[in-house]
């Protein structure tokens, strides 16, 4: 089980969803919950023909530690309604961003939860998002605003498709998918070859999580005129299900993180968590 769990904050605002999830995750195994308040301090560089005053710096420094205070102690409140062994901390840099920052501390979780606020701008988000995804090298579960988590989840669908991202994220997710009731695997319109799916897609996967006790249901569908994102959300949406869990696909570009169509949207339309792992 997930023993370590990160909740960063980093837009500068509070996820109570992420702090619920990360402290139910963690109260019935014994686990740990660290609440990272994330702040950059970067200041105005000076150049040849541009001269800031100190007292600049110093109103810069002054707000950053005042924002960061505000929000630890918001992180405090969320963490005290618990009972799992917990702490806040701020981490802040004048060389780094706090979605850089933030992904430094997460190497040494074994889970970030990721919560969505009410105001913060979805580029921002999404800027976020993949900081910890692609660079973290640890599984991100993204909270959405106002998602309930029970403490076992029962009913979880698996995005698959054969690739290193999907079955990374499967095996991350095995702690979570011994304890459910039933998973299904869902496969949307697809496609069968040596380098895609076998002759019977999601079986091969499914008897390999049947080897570890699960009860394992392999859903086909079809995309039907809508993207393969829709498709997932509908099933999981008739099912009920509490969890789904999906590769992370995207990558690294000068200045920007690239997803691709179903990471992103699953990221922005799912209402019930979503693990991603890359």
């Amino acid at each position: 089980m997930f023993k370590d769990l990160l909740v960063p904050v980093v837009l500068g605002e509070v996820s109570p969803e992420a702090f619920d999830l990360a402290c139910g995750m963690a109260g019935g195994e014994g686990g740990h919950v660290t609440g990272l308040v994330s702040i950059s301090v970067i200041t105005p560089m000076v150049e040849a023909m541009n001269y800031f005053p100190e007292a600049v710096y110093e109103s810069l420094a002054a707000a950053a530690r005042e924002a960061s205070q505000r929000l630890r102690a918001q992180v405090d409140a969320c963490l005290a309604r618990h009972a799992a062994s917990s702490e806040s901390r701020v981490s802040d840099s004048i060389w780094l961003t706090a979605p850089e920052v933030a992904t430094l501390h997460a190497h040494y979780a074994d889970l970030v939860v990721y919560g969505r606020t009410a105001n913060a701008a979805a580029e921002a988000e999404r800027s976020v998002f993949s900081s910890l995804l692609l660079a973290s090298g640890r599984p991100v579960m993204v909270v959405p605003r106002n998602a309930r988590w029970v403490a076992q989840p029962e009913k979880v669908v698996v995005a698959w498709r054969p690739s290193p991202e999907a079955s990374r994220a499967l095996h991350d997710a095995l702690p979570l998918l011994r304890s459910a009731r039933s998973v299904d695997v869902v496969v949307v319109d697809p496609k069968v070859g040596e380098t895609a799916h076998g002759e019977l897609p999601g079986v091969d996967i499914a008897t390999h999580l049947s080897r570890h006790g699960l009860n394992v249901n392999v859903v086909s569908l079809p995309r039907e005129g809508a993207s393969t994102t829709t498709a997932i959300l509908r099933h999981a949406t008739q099912v009920d299900a509490h969890l789904i869990v999906a590769g992370g696909y995207g990558h690294s570009r000068i200045r920007q993180q690239v997803f691709g169509g179903v990471t992103r949207g699953l990221f922005e339309q799912a209402t019930v968590p979503v693990l991603f792992s890359h």
